[in-house]
Formats: structure tokens, C-alpha cells, sequence
């Protein structure tokens, strides 16, 4: 028995019990210390994917080598990625003492770069596809901004209009050229109801009201294509499927 009454079997399993706590906070700690990331700042990342156009083009580095089992640090990238390095320095002195940023921002922008490098061995269309992805992205953005500042709307009715301006439910444009030059081929969903065709025309209205002339200009031209063929999302927030003709769906 221990001075304090309490049976030394007792004590032993507890000091056995905050031995077995204290390895478990160090390897935690140590995991967390793992998965510290590093943040790097996006005027970082503008600089090293300028520095990457920069020395392929102008100082003619070869691009990289993307393989599986290479990185920014191979022997045939490793060139371009001191370049690189070194580019983005010129452009912004402080970067000097930020070694650790640097090089995390060059290893984001090739493993970046493999990713898409896969997806269009994948399909040969990916890039087309991503660039209509964007703009699905930028119109549903830009109509959400406009309806929010409306002062037409009631409160209650704006809340869900927006909600309800989401990516899946935007027409598709596919870029084109004619005598003109460039154009979008607009091909809008046939399952949108007549009131979601109204909410995006009215958001339209409102969005090249408040831009400028000079961005009027600069607006890509806008041609009716055929209906699109794709299926109405599967998954909406509860109570938009008014907004889906399911007479319509193809």
C-alpha cells in the first residue's frame, strides 16, 4: 500500500496509462507537423507561372518532363525550375528569405501540370471541356452578383432565386469562328422552366447595365445553337426541381 492509501498496482497502471497518453501526443504532434502546410500567396503563384512561360519561350528552357516517376527536381527540370526560382526572386526581393514557399509554389505548379497532362491523355477534349466548365462557372457568378443587388426582388424570392443559380443548371457555350472572327454557340437546356428563364434574363438585364462600354465591347458575340442534350442535375437543394419541365428533359 502507498502512502496516500492507494494500492501500488493502481499507481503503476497509471503511470503506465500517462506514459502510453504522452507517446500518443508526441506522435500526433508529429503527424500534425506532417501535414503543415505551407501557404503560398497567389501573387507567388502568378509570378512562378509567368516564370514558367518566360524561360520556355524567351530563354528557351526545355518544358518539363512530366512522366510519373519525375518532379520539378529531376535532372532534365531541374534548369527550368532554378530559373524558375530565380525569376521569381527578381520580381519580388522579400521571396529571397522564402526558400520554403517557392519551392512549394513550383511543386504545386508541375504536379498541377501532370494532373492536367493525365486528363488529356484521358480525353483528348479536356481542355475544351474545362474551358466550357469556366464559363458555366463565370456565368452563374456574374448572375448571382447581379441578383443580389437587384432592388426589384423581394428578399425571401431573391434568396432562392440565387440559391437556384447554380453551374449544372447554366446553358453551355462552345466556342466557334466564323467571318467575324469568334463567337459562343449557345446551347441552353430545354428542362429549364419558362420562371428560370426569366430569373437569368432579368440577372442578364442587369449585368450589362452596370459594365462599362469598353467591357461591352470586349464581350465575346453570343450565337443561339441548337438545344442542349444533356439531362437536368439529379441532386438540387430541396424545392428547385420547380424550376426543371421534366416534360422537356430529353
Amino acid at each position: 500500500m502507498s502512502m496516500d492509501g492507494v494500492p501500488n498496482k493502481i499507481l503503476k497502471q497509471n503511470g503506465e496509462l500517462i506514459k502510453r497518453v504522452e507517446k500518443l501526443e508526441e506522435t500526433s504532434t508529429i503527424k500534425k507537423d506532417k501535414k503543415t502546410q505551407i501557404i503560398v500567396p497567389n501573387a507567388v503563384r502568378a509570378h512562378i507561372h509567368l516564370a514558367y512561360k518566360e524561360g520556355c519561350k524567351i530563354d528557351r528552357h526545355q518544358p518539363w518532363k512530366i512522366d510519373n516517376d519525375m518532379n520539378h527536381l529531376s535532372e532534365v527540370n531541374k534548369p527550368l525550375s532554378t530559373y524558375m526560382k530565380d525569376f521569381a526572386c527578381g520580381l519580388n526581393k522579400e521571396l529571397d528569405n522564402k526558400e520554403l514557399v517557392i519551392n512549394s509554389a513550383i511543386a504545386t505548379y508541375f504536379e498541377t501540370k501532370k494532373s492536367s497532362h493525365r486528363k488529356r491523355q484521358n480525353n483528348p477534349n479536356y481542355k475544351k471541356d474545362q474551358a466550357k466548365s469556366q464559363r458555366k462557372i463565370h456565368k452563374a457568378n456574374r448572375r448571382k452578383k447581379a441578383l443580389n443587388a437587384s432592388t426589384k426582388i423581394k428578399t425571401p424570392e431573391k434568396s432562392n432565386f440565387i440559391k437556384a443559380i447554380v453551374q449544372e443548371m447554366m446553358s453551355s457555350e462552345e466556342e466557334k469562328e466564323d467571318n467575324d472572327g469568334r463567337y459562343y454557340e449557345v446551347k441552353s437546356p430545354p428542362w429549364r422552366t419558362k420562371d428560370y428563364k426569366k430569373i437569368v434574363k432579368h440577372a442578364d438585364r442587369l449585368y450589362n447595365k452596370n459594365i462599362s462600354e469598353r467591357s461591352k465591347e470586349q464581350q465575346v458575340r453570343r450565337k443561339k445553337g441548337t438545344p442542349s442534350k444533356r439531362r437536368p442535375p439529379k441532386k438540387l437543394d430541396y424545392g428547385f426541381d420547380i424550376f426543371i419541365d421534366n416534360e422537356t428533359t430529353p
